[in-house]
């Protein structure tokens, strides 16, 4: 913290002196020159500001010639498949925003987007869900490795934590707890910075004192999965968070994801639902990219939104061939032109 109590006594204004000062991140020498724009990524342009989104691994390079000096981060890791057989519903990846990012020092910024929880496919058997890859940003410094934690599996009976937690199964049943959110606690050395911000909500439960089928929804990076309910199916996929800074309606490249982002857009990182109850109706899946628990309609989407890491859907029965595998993740920088 001291770091950046020093700063604001001695630098001002904020937003002018940013790029100065941060040598607890390596930033302390200017970048070079060389480069005279920054590339990588697919490139949108729109209401002043350039993007570059990472769907896949990569770079940014030439980052000492953006001219603004700082720039947006958003970084969403893979979400988490969701559980099989009454299973709960998958964590949404760990959703990290970093608003005026320092670019002193900083060249490039190698990517690492997280792949979504695979889906090995139908079983038997009850069986887990597999965890969401992490995605990384590293430039910033030595050490300085910026993390977005894969999302939780969901479980068949404890949801797996992750970003943000996989919902809890019902085999066997029993009252379980959905996965903890690990990202809130990520990124130790960012934390303290201005803009920098981090989010992962917990799985939903197995309700205590219940019997039969209850398995909860997927924890999303805004809400919490909703707990087990017998009577109107599996719970819901918690919602992502929204983020106004990138607006899929305003970005050619997210056009196709839109219609999974929430009324608006905006909303990235949503929870799976969990397997339904019998013939009920399975819940909703969380905005932002969660898949929907599988009721048997092949029109359901099951699986999580690629580009947005929504978390996978729970899947009844174990031997359903729907798939429910996590969404992959997205980094997304943006910058004053």
């Amino acid at each position: 913290m001291s770091i950046f109590r020093d700063f604001f006594v001695k630098e001002k204004p904020l937003f002018t002196g940013i790029t100065r000062g941060l040598g607890g991140f390596g930033l302390g020498a200017s970048g070079g020159g060389g480069a005279t724009e920054a590339t990588g990524g697919t490139i949108n342009n729109a209401g002043g500001y350039k993007y570059h989104i990472f769907f896949d691994s990569g770079e940014l390079t030439g980052a000492n010639a953006i001219a603004p000096g700082q720039i947006d981060v958003l970084a969403i890791a893979g979400g988490g498949q969701g559980g099989s057989y009454y299973g709960g519903g998958g964590g949404a990846g760990g959703l990290v925003i970093w608003t005026g990012a320092p670019l002193t020092g900083v060249t490039n910024l190698t990517i690492t987007v997280g792949a979504g929880g695979p889906d090995p496919g139908p079983s038997p058997t009850a069986t887990k869900g597999n965890p969401g890859g992490d995605t990384t940003i590293t430039g910033w410094g030595p050490g300085n490795t910026l993390t977005a934690k894969g999302g939780g599996g969901g479980g068949t009976g404890q949801g797996d934590p992750g970003g943000s937690g996989g919902g809890s199964g019902s085999v066997p049943a029993g009252p379980t707890p959905g996965g903890a959110a690990d990202q809130p606690t990520e990124n130790s050395p960012f934390v303290p910075a201005p803009g920098f911000n981090q989010y992962g909500r917990p799985g939903g439960t197995y309700p205590p004192s219940s019997t039969g089928y209850k398995p909860g929804g997927g924890g999303g990076a805004g809400v919490a999965g909703a707990n087990g309910a017998q009577t109107a199916g599996g719970g819901a996929g918690g919602n992502g968070y929204p983020i106004p800074q990138f607006p899929g309606p305003n970005l050619p490249a997210m056009a196709p994801l839109v219609p999974r982002m929430g009324p608006d857009g905006t909303f990235y990182a949503g929870g799976g639902a969990a397997g339904q109850y019998s013939d009920s109706a399975p819940g909703a899946a969380g905005f932002g990219g969660g898949g929907r628990g599988n009721d048997g309609d092949p029109n359901v989407i099951t699986q999580g939104v690629d580009g947005l890491g929504g978390g996978g859907g729970g899947r009844h029965p174990a031997t359903d061939p729907y798939a429910n595998a996590g969404g992959k993740g997205v980094v997304m920088i943006r910058y004053a032109t």
